[in-house]
């Protein structure tokens, strides 16, 4: 049940943010929006100075998870450990990269709002990926 929990608390952002499924996908981004900007209590100028950046960010760090994971369909053909070795190399580049992406992040809200709604935001969006695993867990009946 725990291994259940933690595979599905990892996909969930992939699930969130895929582009599969189009209005569901709109309908998800924009509970998302609206979560993200009252959490933070954006006025609407910081929301039109916030939201490019953050969508940028979130574009360029999901574009590099997909590259540091993209070895998990090919795990079963590792023939040996120089082979395995490069994966897991390529995936600490790839999260490393997703460090310096939030990193940079960091510092360019910092010039919209505080470092205290900085935290609030990583805050909120846990508990967004949160509520959203609540409810395909209450639909799946897990």
């Amino acid at each position: 049940m725990k291994s259940i929990y933690l595979i599905s608390l990892f996909c969930i952002p992939a699930l969130v943010f895929s582009q599969t499924s189009g209005d569901h996908n709109d309908q998800i981004e924009s509970l998302f929006i609206g979560h993200i900007t009252s959490e933070l209590d954006l006025s609407p100028e910081e929301s039109r100075a916030f939201w490019p950046i953050y969508n940028a960010y979130r574009k360029a760090s999901d574009k590099a998870r997909k590259m540091s994971h993209s070895y998990r369909h090919d795990a079963i053909e590792i023939t040996s450990d120089a082979q395995a070795l490069q994966i897991l190399n390529d995936h600490l580049t790839g999260d490393q990269k997703r460090l310096d992406l939030k990193r940079q992040l960091y510092k360019d809200l910092a010039d919209i709002i505080s470092s205290q709604r900085i935290l609030t935001l990583k805050s909120a969006e846990h508990q967004f990926r949160r509520q959203m695993f609540d409810r395909i867990k209450e639909k799946s009946g897990i």
